[in-house]
């Protein structure tokens, strides 16, 4: 039971830091003027294939605690961690991914600083949001 809720947190934090933590590498260039010294070898590291499975096994994960520690699944504060899963699969996919490739093209670097730092912004709000929804379960 608790190696599911270890497995859901290691696996979300893995992933959490590997997306995060590159988005702070790139806004941090993006600040000190030198994005497009640093920001296409950052931005050309496998994290596009590499974070998807860890948040996707981590989410699993979460479900599969959930379930075993007898939480209804419809729980409202599941519910909304499952739409903030959601939108953070989105933004990831349609927002951050693309401009990952750009980047590492080398492909508009003067303007995706400015995005970067926004994607930044947004993940460490959801983020927020998602470890208080786990953390306080309002609603419940």
């Amino acid at each position: 039971m608790f190696v599911l809720l270890f497995a859901h947190i290691a696996l979300m934090f893995a992933a959490v830091a590997l997306t995060g933590g590159t988005l702070a590498l790139l806004a941090i260039a993006s600040r000190a003027r030198r994005l497009d010294q640093v920001g296409p070898a950052i931005a050309s590291l496998p994290i596009a294939r590499i974070s998807p499975p860890l948040f996707v096994l981590g989410g699993l994960a979460g479900l599969a605690t959930a379930w075993t520690f007898g939480y209804p699944l419809l729980s409202p504060w599941l519910v909304l961690a499952y739409v903030g899963f959601a939108i953070g699969a989105l933004f990831g996919a349609v927002g951050t991914a693309g401009r990952f490739e750009r980047l590492a093209r080398g492909e508009d670097v003067a303007t995706l600083g400015r995005a970067l730092e926004f994607d930044l912004l947004a993940n460490v709000v959801l983020y927020g949001l998602l470890i208080g929804d786990m953390v306080f379960k309002p609603f419940a």
